[in-house]
């Protein structure tokens, strides 16, 4: 990011568990000198019940932010508390799934900048009548996207996906890896096991992901709804995370994708069933090449693709200009 410094206050209001993105935000906007207040709605709601909302508008209101960022998880505060602190506070939005809440379409509503990780959401936020709504990806947080110190051997294998079961459209594609290389499946929503799939752990972050991620000779990524494909630049925060940890990651391709990552340059990208079968036995067998473009996939995200550039943008008031063969590349 280079020597930019923002003298600014920014609250991160939603989730607080340090494995989660808001942790990310908070690192990122430390990183670029911000005095950074982190809130953790869920946990407070949790320990505090009712008196959670107004103790948590107090803190933020003692704060003083030139900025609050917003996540869905903010949402338990109750629209009241979040309208009060959008009229006294600028707020930005930022929405990380594919699948478009009727929360998330109440926060977006009472932020003055919404920013959503697919482009498709763009639209359908502004016929929802949500005013200014921007183009933003997750990225790499450098503090926990990193390659791990040692790999146990139970994470070895050839392929690795680690993601939620509750999605019909990943089944098949992972049946058919396991029929010929050796699978490892995890993350929550797998159980009962599907047949014919080896789900070997539930939901993985931190070090295990980095573990997981090392030992595998391919890190799969797979859309969890099938309009994925169309457009939008979607990508899964699984997919920075494994760019970030030095993985091989091959993905299934969406439009637009390649402005983050090129295929056979920083990752590898697969268009059909079938082309995901030839790209696994392709790059199997080619562990030189698999090693050379993980290196570079790693460079190339945390040159341009953390957090940090995230939230320089978002201080800036800007959105992510997704233009394919842009100089980002």
């Amino acid at each position: 990011m280079g020597s930019v410094r923002y003298r600014m206050r920014v609250a991160v209001v939603g989730a607080g568990s340090p494995l989660k993105t808001e942790a990310s935000i908070t690192r990122a906007c430390r990183s670029l000198g911000c005095k950074t207040l982190h809130l953790n709605v869920p946990g407070s709601s949790q320990w505090l019940g009712p008196l959670a909302p107004p103790v948590l508008w107090r803190r933020v209101t003692g704060f003083g932010p030139d900025l609050v960022i917003l996540t869905v998880r903010a949402i338990r505060l109750g629209e009241h508390y979040l309208a009060r602190i959008a009229d006294r506070f600028p707020t930005a939005f930022w929405y990380f799934d594919y699948l478009l809440t009727n929360d998330a379409v109440k926060v977006a509503r009472l932020a003055q900048t919404t920013f959503v990780s697919s482009t498709q959401h763009v639209g359908h936020l502004g016929a929802a009548g949500v005013g200014q709504v921007l183009f933003m990806p997750q990225g790499v947080d450098p503090e926990v996207d990193r390659p791990p110190d040692e790999i146990p051997e139970s994470f070895l294998c050839e392929v690795s996906f680690i993601g939620s079961g509750q999605y019909p459209a990943r089944h098949e594609p992972l049946r058919r890896i396991a029929a010929s290389a050796r699978l490892q499946v995890r993350g929550p929503g797998w159980t009962p096991p599907p047949d014919g799939i080896p789900i070997v752990g539930g939901e993985t972050r931190g070090v295990p992901f980095t573990q997981a991620t090392a030992g595998a000779a391919i890190c799969l990524g797979l859309h969890a709804y099938p309009e994925q494909a169309l457009g939008g630049y979607s990508s899964s925060n699984r997919m920075w995370k494994v760019l970030g940890t030095g993985g091989f990651f091959l993905g299934e391709h969406s439009a637009g994708i390649e402005e983050f990552a090129r295929d056979g340059v920083h990752c590898a990208w697969f268009h059909s069933p079938e082309e995901m079968m030839a790209r696994i036995n392709h790059y199997l067998g080619r562990p030189d090449e698999r090693k050379a473009i993980a290196e570079a996939g790693r460079a190339h995200a945390l040159a341009n693709h953390t957090y940090a550039h995230r939230i320089g943008l978002m201080l800036a008031g800007k959105g992510y200009e997704a233009t394919e063969g842009n100089s980002r590349l």
